[in-house]
């Protein structure tokens, strides 16, 4: 069985109107991938700033704090009432901690130990024991971080010497915000490591250079694609005339209007508009002249048509038994009118019968 075609039409999409559209598609996925990028190297320069400023801020908090007495107060030291101790030395580390903390506002600072005692990693001293010591979020004196050796293999590397610095730079997320954080190791006169100085480091300075990234992107992406598109839509007015022209005329001459304009030829260039429109031109009026000679053929083609039917008529009416017999009846009408009857003499008509009165 054949399928006839179906007379739904297809979606027209003008040439102008794809030029302006796929051009504007261009823009968009170059402007978007050299965002992307700009995005991207921004954020990567921001996190290395922020990645620099830690190493700065650990090597310089781990070398003010004599790791003689850290490690001689996280061994001995006892917690008082308030959870911290009494040991001067204790306060001597909390102090520079907190003044570490008073240069960048944006760290949490702290301490920690192996305790030998519990077997687990423990905090000392924190900048929040001076800055927030009422503040039950302050870390308190060997308060067990919840990690023994072997469960933590970075404090494990840290505490063993294997490595004196470890950065954890992801930026993850607790109950106080976004951090990135790192590790330096504390070390006695002899080198040793006896604990570590840990400070972690709001990531809101990243994300605040990705936002400031938006914000200045955003705008500029919406004018640049606004003024983009009204360009590419003025431009695209003399690039698609021609065939817009092309196309008008080819609807007209189809409906029988040879009157149509065509495009133009220029003196100056040419392109292959002006080429097309050149050729159509020649078809144009080729197909005028084979359609003026097609009806001139027409015609004499009807006239010997009426002829023939008309002779075929008459031949059809004189083959009729009916005009055979007219034929035979004007044939003798003729014979009498052209042969009177002969006249009586005066004998015949005395012998001729009276018809009774």
């Amino acid at each position: 069985m054949t399928q006839e075609p179906s007379s739904r039409k297809p979606l027209f999409i003008s040439v102008r109107a794809r030029l302006v559209i796929g051009l504007t598609l261009l823009f968009s996925i170059v402007f978007i991938g050299g965002f992307l990028i700009v995005y991207q190297f921004a954020s990567d320069r921001a996190m290395d700033r922020l990645a620099e400023d830690l190493r700065v801020l650990l090597e310089g908090t781990a070398g003010g704090i004599d790791g003689d007495a850290f490690a001689s107060v996280a061994r001995f030291g006892e917690p008082n009432e308030a959870g911290y101790s009494d040991d001067p030395r204790f306060w001597i580390i909390v102090d520079w901690l907190a003044s570490i903390k008073a240069v960048d506002y944006r760290t949490g600072i702290y301490t920690i130990a192996l305790s030998d005692r519990l077997g687990e990693y423990v905090l000392i001293a924190s900048a929040a024991a001076r800055t927030e010591p009422d503040d039950p979020e302050t870390a308190r004196f060997q308060q067990p971080l919840g990690y023994a050796p072997g469960d933590a293999p970075a404090f494990d590397a840290l505490f063993n010497g294997e490595t004196s610095e470890w950065l954890l730079l992801e930026p993850y997320q607790d109950d106080f915000g976004y951090w990135i954080s790192g590790y330096e190791s504390i070390k006695n006169a002899a080198g040793e490591p006896v604990g570590v100085v840990g400070i972690d480091y709001r990531a809101e300075y990243v994300f605040s250079v990705q936002r400031q990234i938006l914000d200045a992107a955003l705008p500029s992406f919406l004018i640049g694609f606004a003024v983009f598109f009204i360009v590419v839509y003025l431009i695209s007015i003399p690039l698609t005339r021609p065939i817009t022209t092309l196309t008008l005329a080819a609807e007209r001459i189809g409906e029988g209007d040879y009157s149509a304009p065509l495009p133009k030829a220029s003196r100056v260039v040419s392109d292959e508009f002006s080429i097309l429109a050149d050729v159509f031109r020649v078809m144009v009026g080729k197909v005028q002249g084979r359609e003026v000679e097609l009806r001139k053929q027409v015609e004499e083609l009807k006239i010997e048509i009426d002829e023939t039917k008309a002779r075929a008529q008459v031949a059809e009416i004189v083959d009729t038994d009916f005009f055979a017999s007219l034929q035979e009846k004007a044939k003798h009408i003729r014979s009498r009118r052209d042969d009177p009857p002969p006249v009586r003499s005066s004998q015949d008509a005395e012998t001729q019968p009276r018809s009774e009165g």
